[in-house]
């Protein structure tokens, strides 16, 4: 990981220890990045748990690319019932 990814990472971690939800989100997407899907998975599941629409799109994403259709539904509606642009639009694909 280069030196700005680092910095990064750390100004977000103590954004999180001070609440800040998109913090959490944002490091998930780093994670998802880096490739480690696990760890983002967490991230996500700590926004989702605080009504974060793009966490839910994020774990639908998850879930599809795994092949879970069915959980990938789930969060995308989750994240739709809250308003969530990207969850309307992948609930409408075919």
């Amino acid at each position: 990981m280069d030196d700005s990814r680092k910095l990064d990472r750390d100004d977000l971690q103590r954004q999180v220890v001070d609440g800040d939800v998109q913090a959490v989100v944002e490091l998930g997407l780093l994670a998802a990045e880096s490739g480690d899907l696990g760890t983002a998975r967490e991230w996500y599941l700590k926004a989702a748990e605080f009504g974060e629409s793009r966490a839910m799109v994020s774990l639908g994403g998850l879930a599809e690319e795994s092949g879970d259709l069915d959980t990938a539904r789930e969060w995308w509606l989750k994240a739709a019932k809250l308003g969530d642009e990207d969850a309307i639009t992948r609930l409408n694909e075919p």
